[in-house]
């Protein structure tokens, strides 16, 4: 029993451990305006930009970990990264997020070459390599929150209006790559400045049209917040420009400085999260985490310009910290939300308002790319797994710029067929066949321990058949005869002591080294006089049981008589006597 109980508390504690190694984090999805979680609550954005010293800070996992408990406790559940490098591991960063709950949107171009550029917008096959190769190394992650395909682009312009048809170029080859793959649906997004009306335009253009050109999600960089004065009416503005949106909508950039000595009251961000605002903005994003340089922007401050070690909080996160606290809206349930809302209509061509953008005009195409050609993953390994980390998609080499292939392994066909796996999904069953295995462990030997302990009383009984046969192979031996003790009722038969002699034979004192001749112990006590001491009656019961080696006796159902025992004293004075 024991045993079985130790056993028990060591599958317990180990299925805790492997729980608590692993922290399971909902992957958001969109439906209709809204994010979701898994649960189908709604899903609301808190969180800050991410700017580190270099410029790729998922790389560095003690300064993730050190950040990422910071965020939790903030009540951050979300970060802005401005680019990683695709070509190293960021396992060690995204899972410390991943524990504390918070999701990374990423910028997919980490440098100006590959970034669409407002003034000589265009869209390569370079580019496109950089960006799915991000794609594949960080589509397996649960907490990918979103990619952005670029930021700010369009402004109030003409020249910055132009860029517009290669965004939307990007976000369709973008999707259709992540499609092609069989990732999850990371949303792909586009983030614009606050300037009407430039941001009403691209809003509108960047989600008409046809599903596979449109983006999934709109970040707004909110500067014209800034100023009291304008707040309310700034935020009445964006929210009334989409009202009918069929897309989310999350301020990525917010937290204004009030005045020259740079104190923040974060009222903007509690404009965002008020309820009347919510039912268009699923949320904002703070600018920024760390303080860097000269300005006063950051929430946490690092002693060193590496930010290495634990850095000091500032002021502003406790104001933050109060904000994030107050506002915890519940939103609308999944199962009770059916959006209403329809894809917009493609904005017209307006010089007045700098916009000259034709809506029906075609988008660019890069010369070489078949998306045809893009093979699907059965599993994401790539940040696990050494040799799926370069992997990306196929497609026919142009002769301007290296090819895919060049830059990458393709997958095997028959590696590929399937459906895909989450890093998430595949952590979930890697567990589950950790603790079903310790579950089997667990009952193989419980099942061991009970067939143990049945099999003991059965060598028991074993061991007592052994000794019946014993003892019956000893019958043919001489036995001597059953001697009965006096004064038993035996057979109807009462005998007394006084008249009856022992059945016992007598001592044969002869042959002893005092001599004193053949009288039995009573007839040495009736030659003295000695006084006998009286004992108490015994119960005696039935029973088959005798004295190992003899016959059974059977005593009646009777008590035995009192027996008298003659001074042990007085026999021994005589015998000393006698010799």
């Amino acid at each position: 029993m024991e045993q079985l109980a130790t056993l028990r508390a060591v599958v317990f504690w180990t299925v805790l451990l492997f729980l608590g190694l692993v922290a399971p984090i909902s992957p958001i999805s969109i439906k209709g305006s809204k994010l979701y979680d898994e649960n189908g609550s709604q899903f609301f954005v808190k969180g800050v930009r991410y700017v580190g010293s270099s410029s790729d800070p998922l790389l560095d996992r003690k300064k993730c970990q050190v950040d990422a408990r910071l965020m939790k406790s903030l009540g951050v559940n979300t970060i802005r990264v401005f680019g990683a490098d695709s070509t190293k591991k960021h396992n060690d960063c995204m899972d410390a997020f991943a524990r504390e709950g918070i999701y990374i949107w990423l910028e997919l171009a980490i440098i100006p070459d590959y970034w669409i550029d407002r003034i000589e917008p265009k869209w390569t096959l370079p580019m496109y390599n950089n960006w799915t190769s991000t794609i594949d190394e960080f589509s397996g992650y649960d907490n990918m929150l979103a990619f952005t395909v670029s930021t700010a682009t369009m402004d109030n312009t003409t020249d910055g209006s132009l860029s517009a048809p290669y965004v939307k170029a990007a976000t369709r080859d973008i999707k259709a790559f992540r499609n092609a793959r069989g990732y999850r649906q990371i949303p792909i997004s586009y983030n614009a400045f606050d300037d009407q009306p430039q941001l009403s335009f691209s809003g509108k253009y960047l989600a008409c049209g046809d599903d596979e050109d449109t983006i999934e999600m709109l970040g707004v960089e909110s500067y014209a917040l800034c100023e009291n004065t304008t707040m309310e009416s700034g935020l009445s503005n964006i929210h009334q420009s989409f009202q009918h949106y069929n897309i989310p909508v999350i301020f990525t950039t917010t937290g204004c400085i009030e005045d020259a000595e740079g104190r923040r009251d974060f009222s903007d961000v509690s404009a965002v999260f008020n309820s009347s605002f919510l039912d268009i903005f699923s949320g904002a994003i703070l600018y920024q985490w760390s303080q860097y340089g000269a300005d006063n922007w950051g929430l946490v401050e690092y002693s060193n310009e590496a930010q290495t070690g634990t850095p000091s909080v500032l002021s502003d996160y406790s104001a933050v910290s109060t904000i994030f606290s107050t506002f915890n809206p519940i939103g609308t349930a999944m199962f009770s939300y059916q959006p209403t809302e329809t894809a917009p209509a493609c904005p017209t061509s307006n010089s007045a308002s700098a916009w000259i953008v034709n809506p029906s005009q075609s988008l660019p195409t890069i010369a070489g790319l078949n998306i045809k050609t893009v093979t699907r993953r059965t599993s994401i390994l790539s940040s696990t797994i050494e040799s799926s980390t370069t992997q990306t998609s196929n497609t026919e080499p142009a002769s301007e710029t290296p090819s895919v292939s060049s830059m990458s392994s393709p997958l095997s066909e028959e590696a590929q067929a399937g459906s895909s796996l989450s890093r998430g999904s595949l952590i979930g069953a890697i567990v589950g066949s950790v603790i079903g295995g310790l579950v089997l462990i667990a009952f193989a030997a419980w099942f061991f321990i009970r067939k143990r302990r049945a099999e003991i009383p059965q060598k028991s009984d074993e061991g007592n058949d052994s000794e019946k046969t014993v003892k019956t192979e000893l019958a043919g031996l001489p036995v001597a005869p059953r001697h009965e003790l006096p004064g038993v009722r035996q057979n109807g038969n009462y005998h007394d002591p006084a008249s009856t002699v022992s059945s016992l034979p007598p001592y044969d004192l002869s042959r002893g080294p005092h001599g004193v001749g053949e009288l039995s112990p009573t007839g040495i006590s009736e030659a003295l006089s000695i006084p006998v001491h009286e004992m108490p009656p015994c119960e005696s019961s039935p029973g088959t049981r005798g004295v190992e080696g003899f016959a059974p006796v059977v005593i009646p159902e009777a008590q035995s008589t009192v027996h008298e025992m003659p001074d042990s004293n007085r026999v021994s004075a005589y015998i000393g006597r006698a010799t």
